[in-house]
């Protein structure tokens, strides 16, 4: 039969504009109804007709999505984290960045994950707490490793962080001798794609 003009072609998938399926269903209206049925839009048949091709947009665009799944050129979001997964290319997450603090703690002191927090001076939306609860075996300066409280290249330079924003007893000094190592957001659609595509290739390279 003939070949449509939108949906699953043999070009690929065409979406339709609303005003084509708004042609079509008027043309089938008269053809069925009556020849002379008013389908104007603000007729109530156009009206109906309006609400109607609305949602069938709605279909067609899900339609499309599907469509692409199984395309990694074009796919994107969850549905390309999936196909991804599938040939072996997990999309990369989040991580928290991360940095070693001199602290100047009293034996015994602890330093909570999660509920301790330090920060870079003039920055307090620069927040760091301990990678692990962390107990000082003695008194004195001490090197602790702490992460971003947020995911994504958060960066600190070297002799910024020297805020406690928790008041701990026992904790009176802090500093970071070394700059951040910036965590990354998660793995873009762009470079998902990339990556998939370079382990899909060094796949062949046994004999």
């Amino acid at each position: 039969g003939k070949v449509p003009d939108f949906g699953v072609t043999d070009a690929g998938y065409v979406l339709p504009t609303q005003q084509q399926l708004l042609d079509l269903m008027a043309a089938d209206q008269k053809a069925t109804i009556n020849p002379n049925a008013d389908t104007s839009s603000d007729s109530v048949l156009g009206q109906i007709n309006g609400v109607v091709t609305r949602q069938l947009m709605i279909g067609y665009e899900a339609q499309q999505v599907v469509y692409n799944s199984n395309d990694p050129d074009v796919v994107e979001g969850f549905l390309q984290t999936q196909l991804a997964k599938l040939t072996g290319t997990p999309r990369n997450g989040a991580s928290q960045s991360t940095v070693t603090l001199t602290c100047g703690l009293d034996a015994g002191t602890t330093l909570l994950a999660g509920i301790t927090l330090a920060s870079v001076a003039g920055n307090p939306d620069s927040q760091w707490t301990p990678k692990a609860d962390y107990t000082a075996p003695g008194s004195g300066a001490q090197p602790v490793d702490f992460v971003s409280v947020t995911t994504g290249p958060n960066e600190a330079d070297a002799g910024t962080i020297t805020i406690r924003t928790t008041t701990v007893v026992g904790w009176s000094s802090v500093i970071n001798g070394a700059p951040a190592v910036p965590g990354t957001n998660v793995e873009t659609g762009p470079a998902l794609r990339v990556r998939r595509e370079q382990e899909l290739q060094g796949g062949g390279a046994g004999n």
